[in-house]
């Protein structure tokens, strides 16, 4: 096979495409896999303009639907067996794009421009065909026009994406089966959302919701990560598939505050090694119930949206997410910063996160601060406290705040409790608000109902 380029007898111009840009998304694919769902949603094989580049995305595609390994040596043999691997140069030519300087922090803006590229091409090519077609008298006028219409039709879904809309009533017969679903589940006991953990929020929210973009929001060194942890360690007890991104703190201090928070040993012994054999013996086994659940860590610090948004679509792909934590919000990069300002990158990211929070179908649960001007007040805090808050508050299911009054004494003895947290819900998207009164130990690694007995 040759390689298919307009001539300027066809054309006049250049058709639009861009090569480099084409080599730069396959290197991308072929050195992180991860970027591959987000490719499938923006481009075909079609989108290539250059065909070696449109047979090495096609063979991509074919081992990601069979679930293979995607490297050097397996897309060269699905080259192979699709017989085009010689007509490209073979290996090396493969191998050429895996030896490329690539970044993904720009990568969906990259797919963005081969898709552009591919739209103007497909118009040019119809306008040209039915402008010949309309200068022959022999033409069917209405059998052109339709065939026009149906052209158009094909580059606006490719722009917009097909028609998503349902009718009514299938959506409708979508809600009632849904209710008898949780009819049936409160019967049972059974929360239509995963467990928080705490029984007075359960109550409030229904746990966890599928579909929904939480903020958990607090001041400086009030235990936010602490009690994220303890939030994703109930979940997956219950059996729910849980991912916690870590911007912030490595893989090993995650897990030495949940060694700690679920044997209950303190934590300064724990970390200055004088634990006693009794207390070694608990971190150890808390160790061993942990490893047993289905939790997974990935605390890459420099990471954008596009890529936790990706990492989460392949990890819910393997059904290994059932909820995601993001350890936090300001230490997330945007994919472009190039003359925007910090509200407005915020405001992407929050964009993205309630989106993908809706596509894959999760609870998405993000860490946020709150404005630095609100540091040792100890007013209740609103939503306008949430940095960069204005998008913030518009994209959020639900807002969540924890919060430590300046004073609170044991009615009965007047004594100041020490222990005491509150969870204020602020923002509840078709639900209520309220307050939620937990408690903790006292390094803050474990947090229970206010009345229970720990």
């Amino acid at each position: 096979m040759e390689k298919k380029l307009f001539t300027s007898e066809k054309v006049g111009k250049i058709m639009p495409q861009a090569p480099e840009v084409e080599k730069v998304v396959l290197a991308t694919i072929l050195l992180e896999k991860n970027m591959l769902d987000t490719a499938r949603d923006i481009l075909t094989e079609e989108s290539f303009y250059d065909p070696y580049n449109s047979w090495i995305y096609k063979a991509i595609l074919e081992l990601d639907d069979k679930r293979s390994p995607i490297d050097l040596l397996s897309v060269s043999e699905q080259l192979k067996r699709n017989q085009v691997l010689e007509t490209i140069g073979g290996i090396p030519y493969v191998a050429g794009l895996c030896s490329l300087v690539v970044s993904s922090s720009h990568f969906e803006y990259h797919c963005l421009i081969l898709k552009d590229k591919y739209l103007r091409r497909k118009m040019i090519s119809a306008c040209m065909d039915d402008a010949s077609r309309a200068f022959d008298d022999a033409e069917d006028m209405e059998s052109l026009i339709a065939k026009w219409s149906r052209e158009a039709e094909e580059v606006q879904e490719i722009l917009v994406g097909k028609n998503d809309a349902t009718h009514i009533s299938e959506v409708g017969k979508q809600s009632i089966e849904q209710m008898h679903q949780r009819i049936a589940d409160a019967r049972l006991g059974i929360s239509p959302g995963i467990p928080t953990g705490f029984a007075d929020m359960d109550r409030l929210i229904h746990g966890w919701q599928k579909e929904k973009f939480i903020i958990l929001a607090a001041r400086p060194g009030v235990g936010k990560t602490s009690l994220a942890i303890q939030f994703m360690y109930k979940a997956a007890k219950r059996g729910f598939h849980a991912v916690f991104f870590s911007l912030e703190m490595g893989k090993t201090e995650l897990s030495d505050k949940m060694i700690v928070g679920s044997s209950n040993i303190p934590a300064e012994k724990y970390h200055s090694g004088t634990l006693d054999i009794s207390q070694w013996s608990l971190a150890e086994d808390a160790m061993q119930r942990i490893a047993q659940l289905p939790i997974h860590i990935d605390d890459n610090s420099v990471v954008t949206i596009s890529q936790i948004v990706n990492k989460i679509r392949l990890l819910k792909k393997q059904n290994r997410c059932d909820i995601a934590f993001i350890d936090y919000l300001q230490l997330i990069k945007p994919v472009n910063r190039q003359g925007r300002t910090r509200e407005q990158e915020v405001s992407e990211i929050s964009r993205l996160l309630k989106v993908h929070a809706r596509e894959l179908k999760i609870p998405i649960v993000v860490l946020c601060q709150m404005n630095r001007g609100i540091e040792g007040d100890k007013r209740e805090p609103r939503l306008s406290d949430l940095r960069e808050s204005g998008s913030l508050e518009q994209d959020a299911d639900i807002v969540l705040f924890i919060h430590r009054p300046n004073e609170v004494r044991d009615k009965e003895t007047g004594e100041l409790i020490d222990n005491y947290l509150e969870l204020l819900i602020k923002k509840h998207r078709g639900g209520k608000t309220g307050k939620v009164r937990i408690k903790h130990n006292e390094s803050m690694s474990a947090f229970y109902d206010w009345e229970s007995h720990q």
